[in-house]
């Protein structure tokens, strides 16, 4: 769809499970006194128990014989933490994490056309594309974008052109 005083791509919704991937984001910045809101915020925030974001690389992570605490102890030594300084505004996003949302929303709208919504399972597929150390780490404990792309098809969320249709 395209905005029909730009003509540029209207951006699509952000599903529910994202916005609360988002949110939780920002706090775990924000608490930390971050001056910026960058991918390991996005992925500690998908990580967390009470996000229902984690099946997806909970199962992968299972079949590569891991499980969510060992990615968050090899998280740990990426994440500074700066305790007192806690900073009252939201963080603004730093040129990856801009470009990781903006990947996630360019999959689903590939995946599902202009009536998709951006959720978790996209966020996580752009933070395997990237190169930064986020991607780096997903990669070594085997959430790749072919495993992330994988799990997404075993969820029915893609539809592979080679499959047949019943």
């Amino acid at each position: 769809m395209q905005s029909k005083n730009t003509g540029q791509k209207e951006p699509l919704k952000q599903g529910w499970q994202l916005n609360f991937t988002l949110s939780a984001a920002r706090q775990i910045a924000k608490k930390n006194g971050h001056k910026k809101l960058g991918t390991l915020h996005f992925l500690l925030a998908m990580l967390d128990g009470n996000n229902t974001g984690e099946f997806i690389i909970d199962r992968i992570l299972t079949c590569h014989g891991k499980n969510v605490d060992q990615l968050l102890i090899a998280l740990d030594y990426l994440y500074e933490r700066r305790g007192s300084d806690k900073t009252k505004n939201v963080p603004p996003l730093t040129q990856t994490a801009r470009r990781v949302l903006q990947f996630a929303e360019e999959e689903a709208r590939s995946l599902g056309g202009n009536t998709a919504q951006v959720g978790n399972d996209h966020l996580l597929l752009a933070l395997t594309l990237g190169e930064d150390r986020i991607a780096r780490a997903l990669m070594r404990f085997g959430v790749s974008t072919s495993a992330v792309a994988e799990e997404m098809g075993y969820l029915g969320i893609l539809n592979f052109a080679d499959e047949p249709h019943a």
